[in-house]
């Protein structure tokens, strides 16, 4: 658009040039500034027309960026969104076990075009549509780069979701401040809010299930009612909020050579960390543990009561792909050094407790302890088997995951045994975990690690 641009500006000054040297032939000067504008219509109607056939070539690679924003683009390129296509779990799941399902299925279409407008908007946009090929990417254009984001203006329909954005390539990108600093500066306040993240990370599926809610959940949250968006945890120096306001950095958002460099006292940084990060997930619950009574005898009873807060997200947790998602609650009790695991009581639900739910087996047995607390959604397809593909799902049929702010009590017993001495110690845990390994192997790829979220400690002595 700028070479259009430039060419048309160009054209211009040399129709009113040739009007200067002929202003005394009134005749001449008629005949050639129609026949100027007339090539230039035509010129500019043979260029806007290419430009819409290849509007996506006119998007500019994050390397453009590096310039004059280089540690904003360094920040970028270890986010999750710079790897959104190159993502191995992404790549497998899309194109191994999405699209072979769309010669027997059409209906599942709209969700692979989501896919795409979310995971590659540029080759969405090429496109005009999913891909069926990894090819059919530009190499430096795949993934979420800067300029597309910062080219958003708006999304279709009453709410954000599956990739609905409004974007166009142009020379003044998009950003969250209000006083213009250089050339391509200009304010848009999407860019501010969480309806700007809801675009991609809301989704629903052909059968009308919710699949991707992190936007809803949020927007039901105390979080919405405070008016603390996704930028300002995800987008803040720590990852979520301190003292319940977020830290920014500070400082100049553009190093440039030519113009002024402004100083900002509000920075937002560029990793956005996640479900991916372990600095962002293993601090995200506070988790507190009690016992009823400091001595016990040997054979009688311990009531302990756990506690765990989502005090530091802004959504349920966990969030994102809930299908996938795993969140328990361990609770052990070490007795002259013999560990034993303490169940959980069941509830309403059997999906709440490892090992008790009907698909257990199959799907989590190799990475969660039986008896353990789960934290988890559970989806079904339209044979009535649990799915770890969100695009099946006919419904969900079980959510007990924490919701932002929610306080989660949970009591438990346990028998002091008979031959005990000592000190029994107590050690309660919340471990988090991406996908389970049934996921992994069913798709070929490298399993993932649990990573601790909070631990609590409490020992009481035999007498």
């Amino acid at each position: 658009m700028l070479n259009w641009g430039k060419k048309n500006l160009e054209m211009t000054i040399k129709r009113e040039e040739i009007c200067l040297l002929w202003k005394d032939n009134y005749l001449l000067l008629s005949l050639i500034c129609v026949a100027l504008l007339m090539s230039g219509c035509a010129s500019g109607q043979s260029q806007q027309s290419s430009q819409a056939q290849s509007a996506v070539a006119e998007f500019e690679s994050s390397t453009m960026c590096r310039g004059c924003h280089g540690k904003i683009v360094e920040q970028h390129e270890e986010s999750m969104h710079a790897k959104s296509f190159s993502n191995p779990v992404f790549q497998a799941q899309y194109f191994r076990e999405l699209l072979p399902q769309l010669s027997q299925h059409q209906d599942l279409k709209k969700d692979a075009d989501k896919c795409i407008a979310c995971h590659d908007p540029i080759a969405f946009i090429r496109n005009k549509g999913h891909i069926t090929n990894p090819q059919q990417t530009i190499q430096n254009l795949s993934g979420i780069v800067c300029d597309f984001c910062h080219r958003i203006s708006a999304y279709k329909g009453e709410q954000p979701e599956g990739g609905n954005f409004i974007a166009m390539p142009g020379e003044s990108k998009f950003g969250p401040f209000k006083h213009a600093s250089d050339r391509h500066h200009a304010y848009h306040e999407l860019q501010t809010k969480s309806e700007f993240c809801g675009i991609c990370h809301n989704d629903v599926n052909h059968e009308g299930v919710e699949i991707k809610s992190t936007f809803t959940e949020w927007k039901e949250s105390i979080y919405a009612k405070k008016k603390i968006h996704c930028q300002d945890c995800h987008m803040n120096l720590q990852g979520f909020l301190t003292d319940n306001k977020p830290v920014f950095d500070s400082g100049q958002a553009a190093s440039m050579t030519l113009g002024p460099n402004y100083k900002r006292n509000k920075l937002y940084t560029h990793k956005f960390p996640g479900a991916h990060a372990k600095t962002q997930t293993a601090d995200a619950l506070m988790l507190g543990l009690s016992v009823d009574k400091s001595d016990a005898s040997p054979g009688e009873d311990v009531a302990l009561n756990i506690h765990i807060f989502n005090k530091k997200v802004g959504h349920s947790m966990p969030s994102g792909s809930a299908d996938l998602r795993m969140l328990w609650l361990e609770l052990i009790a070490n007795v002259d050094g013999k560990i034993i695991s303490i169940p959980a009581t069941s509830g309403k639900d059997a999906y709440d407790v490892a090992g008790r739910g009907g698909f257990d087996k199959e799907i989590i047995a190799a990475d969660v302890p039986e008896g353990s607390r789960m934290f988890r959604s559970i989806y079904l397809d339209r044979e009535g088997k649990q799915t770890l593909s969100s695009y099946n799902a006919t419904r969900i049929a079980f959510d007990n995951r924490l919701k932002a702010e929610e306080l989660r009590k949970e009591r438990y017993y346990y028998r002091i045994p008979k031959d005990a001495r000592g000190v029994v110690t107590f050690t309660a845990r919340v471990n988090y975990l991406r996908y389970p390994s049934s996921f992994a192997r069913s798709l070929g790829i490298d399993k993932t690690e649990p990573v601790e979220l909070a631990a609590a400690k409490k020992e009481v002595r035999i007498r």
